[in-house]
């Protein structure tokens, strides 16, 4: 999927090349095991990007995996 379609997909508005570029960084986390932090100001929309990273983790048992 490129960051159109998850833009898209997530209702994501804007397109500024640092919304772009951590749209791309949380494809890029989705499939390992690493802990990210991710901060910002209050209603900013930050809850977006850990479903990002959860939808698009495709190990089986991950950590982001809802169970």
């Amino acid at each position: 999927m490129n960051i159109s379609e998850i833009k898209q997909k997530y209702s994501i508005i804007g397109h500024h090349p640092l919304l772009n570029r951590a749209v791309e960084i949380a494809t890029q986390v989705a499939p390992t095991d690493l802990n990210v932090v991710i901060n910002g100001e209050s209603g900013t929309g930050k809850e977006v990007f850990p479903q990002i990273i959860r939808l698009n983790n495709s190990m089986e048992g991950g950590k982001n995996k809802k169970k």
